[in-house]
């Protein structure tokens, strides 16, 4: 059966896949988010984390990423001599599947194609979501109280229990009003949240660790839950990767203006310390990719939560490791003007991102 997942909202089509190879049990859903291993996940040794549940139906899984070669078409059909069905899964890739299109939406084996999106405006992508015989779902990000929606079945779906003003602080705070909107020709054609449900999800659990047995009020929310601006800084450090200079300089002249608490000053040196935090773990991130780590090794050696790799692989490879290596000393440097010289703060940051670009 062929199967095409879309849509920004990586952690639900985590559960779908796992639901459609064992039924999904709370204690999966850290598991399934270390399914990002290393590229080459064709082992069955190397992909222990995502296959727990397909190893109870006699299946074997196995995941492709964008820098895997990919296999020949004829082993996405293949059993072996037991006839176990496989599962395979291209994350962020589209396979060329060719004449033998037919073959795998008749096999046996699951091959399931998840992708953020698919350009409709093509024919054979048009022919292709039009057929019947493959399953097509959308994955959207919960959009604007939908997320409030989402947190309170969330957090009763693990036993607890949380009142609405706390809701909808940790929404707020999470980025559920902050959504961008993507227009063509002065129309809004859709979204772009700036949250995920990996962060959600561990927000919701630290929540409820420190609430233990009681409800989750808005004073837990907001002692334990800063405002997303983190998600601001990969913004920036997506613009500095792509050479937007002018994005870059609208993206921190919003971040400035956002933290309201501090003088220009100290929201500057806030940034530059952000930015540079992002790029080390970029830089560490990198590493990990070209040493063929796996993510649940990355969990145990860095501390991350499985959302946060998930999250740093992605913005990883839209930055070159030349660009991350050439920013972190400029950042440095800019730490250390901040803090002892009398030039103005805005003014040495324009300096240095001139350097950057």
């Amino acid at each position: 059966m062929l199967y095409i997942l879309l849509g920004p909202d990586d952690y639900s089509k985590k559960q779908y896949i796992s639901a459609l190879v064992n039924p999904v049990r709370d204690d999966d859903v850290g598991k399934l988010a270390s399914t990002r291993t290393s590229p080459n996940l064709s082992s069955p040794a190397s992909s222990t984390a995502f296959s727990n549940g397909v190893k109870d139906k006699g299946a074997d899984l196995v995941v492709y990423y964008q820098d895997d070669e990919m296999p020949n078409i004829s082993r996405l059909t293949e059993t072996d001599l037991f006839s176990r069905a496989k599962v395979f899964v291209f994350d962020g890739i589209m396979p060329e599947l060719g004449s033998k299109i037919d073959d795998c939406i008749a096999s046996k084996n699951a091959i399931i194609i998840s992708l953020d999106s698919l350009d409709k405006r093509k024919k054979e992508n048009k022919d292709l979501l039009a057929r019947k015989d493959i399953e097509t779902k959308e994955f959207p990000l919960p959009h604007g109280m939908e997320l409030n929606k989402w947190i309170e079945k969330r957090v009763g779906d693990l036993g607890g229990k949380i009142s609405k003003p706390a809701i909808n602080e940790l929404a707020v705070r999470l980025g559920r009003d902050n959504a961008k909107e993507i227009k063509v020709a002065g129309k809004v054609i859709s979204t772009e949240e700036i949250y995920n449900l990996w962060q959600v999800e561990s927000e919701i659990q630290k929540l409820m660790a420190f609430a233990q047995d009681r409800q989750i009020e808005m004073e837990d929310v907001v002692e334990l839950v800063s405002e997303n601006l983190e998600i601001d800084v990969f913004e920036i450090i997506n613009a500095i990767g792509e050479g937007k200079k002018q994005q870059a300089a609208d993206l921190i002249q919003k971040f400035i203006k956002t933290d309201v608490s501090s003088d220009e000053k100290s929201s500057i040196i806030q940034l530059n310390a952000l930015l540079s935090e992002q790029m080390r773990s970029l830089a560490i991130t990198q590493d990990f990719i070209k040493s063929r780590i796996s993510d649940a090794e990355i969990v145990k050696r860095t501390g991350w939560k499985s959302g946060r790799v998930y999250i740093m692989k992605k913005i990883a490879g839209r930055l070159s490791p030349q660009k991350v290596i050439q920013t972190l000393p400029k950042l440095e440097a800019l730490d250390g003007e901040l803090k002892t010289s009398q030039t103005p703060p805005r003014v040495l940051l324009d300096m240095i991102l001139a350097q950057i670009f």
